[in-house]
């Protein structure tokens, strides 16, 4: 979290579900929508592959931009 500019994270998934293969509690988009209106977050940018649909953030009042790139890479120029 960067106060006033941005917070980065990983995720969501579609689901809430529990991810057998990497251990890890997989988050629908849902369960950021509080957080992220407490913490002023006004847009959401994709950068990888679309794991969720992002019309969940737009019907909860976020912005959604897709800019994808490959994992360990980084984006062209234009971006």
């Amino acid at each position: 979290i960067v106060p006033g500019k941005f917070v980065a994270f990983k995720g969501p998934q579609q689901e809430t579900a529990f991810n057998q293969t990497t251990g890890i509690m997989d988050l629908a988009p849902s369960h950021y929508f509080e957080i992220f209106k407490d913490a002023g977050v006004s847009a959401v940018v994709r950068l990888n592959e679309p794991c969720y649909d992002k019309a969940a953030f737009e019907e909860a009042g976020f912005a959604h931009y897709d800019i994808y790139f490959d994992d360990c890479s980084t984006p062209d120029e234009a971006v």
